[in-house]
């Protein structure tokens, strides 16, 4: 029997449109299946991303948690991890996100017309990614708080049951019991300043986990790969001031430490 939700139903985003999150029930009422089921060997994953799983394919019934040691990161890595399967024909959902852009996904490869947003559940995300799982190939569900175990397992026994993926993401996620992979964000870079001025462009992840007792690492591109730099700018580089310092600076004061380039 379908999972039910009491009180006011949480609306979704698919493809610029609002709906009702029991409107999912509707394709498999139409006699169609999820393509879990058309694709029974997994989901193909875009890039360097095999290199930090277990399986060269996202396996369906898995679960694969997410979180970051750096200070941003996270929700790329969700991306990165839904183009793929997305661009297969899967249906992907991304619950408890608010900040998510559409556009973001896009950009990393996300096929929007394949793409559920739930950024808001009034505190029922795991009650609202268990309803999902019942129609959606893979489900990311941002962790806003810890999780019980009790509905850790109850989520990822439903995964295996309909094949779904599930991705718990976010600073919790390291505390979600019996993860298939679990996948660290550690260094987060951005490109695009050159000599101080400039737009940020493109963007680096060192993604790193743990196969079969040996550390793994890769460097994914979530926006596309900088060009080589063919020409170089020279001239001297301004001292890095800090903008808190900047604020409270007295005129004439001195700048804080450290040298390099000046982002305007």
């Amino acid at each position: 029997m379908p999972c039910r939700i009491h009180g006011p139903v949480p609306m979704l985003y698919v493809n610029g449109e609002v709906m009702s999150v029991h409107a999912l029930q509707l394709p498999q009422m139409n006699g169609l299946r999820p393509a879990s089921q058309l694709i029974p060997q997994g989901f193909p994953v875009d890039g360097e991303l095999s290199g930090v799983l277990p399986w060269p394919r996202l396996r369906p019934g898995a679960v694969i948690g997410v979180t970051s040691r750096a200070s941003a990161g996270v929700t790329s890595l969700v991306l990165t991890l839904l183009a793929g399967p997305s661009k297969a024909g899967a249906w992907c959902a991304v619950v408890g996100a608010a900040r998510l852009s559409a556009s973001a996904a896009s950009h990393v490869g996300v096929k929007l017309s394949h793409l559920a947003l739930v950024p808001d559940s009034a505190g029922r995300d795991n009650q609202v990614a268990g309803v999902l799982m019942e129609g959606m190939d893979v489900v990311a569900l941002r962790l806003n708080a810890s999780v019980h175990q009790k509905d850790a397992v109850r989520l990822a026994a439903k995964a295996r049951r309909n094949g779904s993926v599930l991705v718990p993401f976010g600073s919790e996620s390291a505390r979600w019991p019996g993860t298939d992979a679990q996948l660290v964000v550690s260094q987060v870079r951005w490109h695009g300043l050159r000599e101080g001025r400039g737009l940020l462009r493109h963007c680096s992840l060192t993604v790193s986990s743990v196969v079969r007792g040996q550390h793994r690492h890769v460097t994914l591109y979530p926006y596309g790969r900088p060009e080589p730099e063919t020409s170089r700018v020279h001239g001297r580089l301004a001292s890095v001031v800090s903008l808190v310092d900047r604020k409270h600076m007295r005129k004439g004061g001195a700048r804080s430490a450290g040298s390099g380039r000046a982002v305007s």
